[in-house]
């Protein structure tokens, strides 16, 4: 009787341990695509940024 429980209690621990696990890699997926979705914001605003001021320089030499 006693070495059932001490079995239900190590797959427990393994199932929580598994979840703790699964949770851990989820979150730090999550946070790289946080960061990849803000680093293709911040060079996409700076590309549209510079782009501009080629336009604005190249009309200034039409006028």
């Amino acid at each position: 009787m006693l070495f059932l429980q001490d079995e239900r209690l190590k797959i427990k621990d393994e199932r929580r341990k598994k979840d703790k696990r699964q949770k851990t890699k989820e979150l730090i997926f999550l946070v790289c695509m946080v960061l990849l979705l803000l680093f293709c914001t911040v060079v996409g605003i700076g590309n549209l940024r510079w782009g501009a001021q080629k336009i604005n320089k190249n009309r200034s030499f039409m006028d």
